[in-house]
């Protein structure tokens, strides 16, 4: 199972943004639980003894509904013990909730995400077995998803995504909406049939912007769709 996770974690190329996290819920947490991220987690003389700065120690107490600054944990984190988390990017989780739904978010007092609708993770794999089970199980999940919302990058094309011309073309990501995480590069689909028919060099060095949107087939989960693009020279 555990090498299922990593195999799915390591398709996506979104940088995972580390922190220290202090578990101040008076309670032994196991691996990929969530906590919300406060301010700094120790007073001076408690991190002189941890030899760290406490200003880059957070404090990781329990969730309440629908929160959107937490870190997931990367080890097991007996009560005040300051272990690895995760804060950005894609990670593997514990997740309750009906399976099939493409987003999660927290809910009042879980150290667990719950699917839902709509919410501040979207859910790349889950590895449940059947539908509308809430057992606790493990998914991955990318931080930074609304779901109602909208997820929007600026990007500059750099080629085409399959080596030939088709609806799909490589980006790097120059500028992203304040809640998205899109990562340093994306793949970019003109699902419209009007930004990618021109040559290849022409559309390398060109910029547009993107949101993320469900694939209709239900294969691919969401893909960056291109809504707009400057205008190419001829």
């Amino acid at each position: 199972m555990l090498q299922q996770i990593a195999e799915v974690q390591g398709r996506h190329m979104n940088r995972a943004v580390e922190c220290l996290l202090h578990n101040a819920t008076f309670t032994d947490l196991p691996v990929y639980s969530v906590l919300k991220c406060r301010g700094s987690a120790l007073p001076a003389d408690q991190a002189k003894d941890f030899n760290l700065s406490k200003n880059f120690v957070l404090r990781g107490e329990r969730p309440g509904c629908n929160e959107s600054r937490v870190a997931i944990l990367q080890q097991p984190a007996e009560q005040g013990q300051i272990v690895k988390a995760i804060y950005a990017g894609v990670t593997p989780v514990l997740i309750t909730g009906d399976r099939g739904k493409g987003f999660a978010t927290t809910r009042s007092g879980l150290t667990t995400l719950v699917t839902a609708d709509s919410g501040p993770f979207e859910v790349l794999y889950d590895f449940g077995d059947v539908l509308n089970s809430n057992e606790e199980r493990y998914a991955v999940v990318r931080f930074g998803s609304a779901g109602g919302g909208a997820d929007i990058v600026l990007f500059e094309i750099t080629g085409f995504a399959y080596g030939q011309e088709c609806e799909a073309c490589n980006a790097t990501v120059i500028m992203e909406g304040c809640n998205t995480n899109a990562g340093d590069s994306i793949e970019v689909s003109d699902e419209a049939g009007c930004f990618f028919d021109v040559p290849e060099e022409i559309l390398e060095g060109q910029r547009g912007f993107a949101v993320r949107m469900k694939d209709p087939s239900g294969y691919e989960g969401c893909k960056w769709v291109v809504m707009s693009m400057c205008c190419t020279e001829d």
